[in-house]
């Protein structure tokens, strides 16, 4: 497959597959006009050496791989086209990279239940044209940046169930296009900003021992 140079579009997804990704599928291949990879729902292994072509690809999918492992893939830090990335549900571990901002076309992306640990990069914040952002069920830990308030497009952010220290940022109030925020099963502490509450959010998730004076139900014990 990955010696056919027109091709756009591969879609491996919700298979039985083994073993390594091919690493035609990237650099070693010829495809230097795919855009769209989705290895999702699979049994792949080991880690991604190569994927994709950091001109021309936007969609990366591989989630729902458990065993795929190897830190996060630093090589996608290259591809400035790169839309939507997914690699929920694996086992990468390790941290996100500092420079994880520099992914400035990211729309959506997803690292839920994948191992990570270690900080929240503050370069995060420098996705202004991302919509949803899952880093909930690893092992993150410290404060959260206040750099994440200049996500202005960000609509849900999840980052329950790791191990945040610290309070809500006030910066949160600029996301005047939030619509969910999930942070509950955290060890953070302080008060809901009176900014987040006025932006009306559908829903919103903390635990008890974050005051809150605008959620709807009980807190998260």
């Amino acid at each position: 497959v990955g010696f056919i140079p027109s091709l756009k579009y591969v879609d491996y997804s919700n298979n039985d597959l083994t073993g390594t990704l091919p690493q035609t599928l990237g650099r070693f291949g010829l495809m230097t006009k795919i855009e769209y990879i989705s290895a999702a729902n699979n049994q792949f292994e080991g880690p991604i050496v190569t994927l994709g072509y950091p001109e021309t690809t936007r969609h990366i999918d591989v989630s729902n791989n458990k065993n795929l492992e190897g830190g996060f893939p630093s090589f996608l830090l290259e591809y400035k086209a790169l839309e939507y990335l997914d690699l929920s549900n694996t086992d990468f571990k390790g941290q996100l990279p500092q420079n994880i901002g520099d992914l400035k076309s990211l729309l959506y992306f997803g690292a839920k239940d994948s191992g990570l640990s270690g900080a929240i990069p503050s370069s995060l914040g420098n996705l202004g044209q991302v919509t949803q952002v899952d880093i909930s069920k690893n092992a993150l830990s410290g404060s959260i940046p206040p750099a994440l308030g200049m996500m202005n497009s960000l609509r849900v952010f999840q980052a329950n169930s790791n191990v945040l220290t610290g309070s809500i940022p006030s910066e949160f109030s600029s996301l005047k296009n939030l619509e969910s925020l999930n942070l509950e099963g955290n060890k953070l502490i302080g008060q809901v900003p009176g900014g987040v509450c006025d932006l009306g959010l559908k829903t919103m998730g903390v635990d008890c021992t974050v005051q809150c004076g605008c959620c709807d139900g009980e807190c998260n014990k």
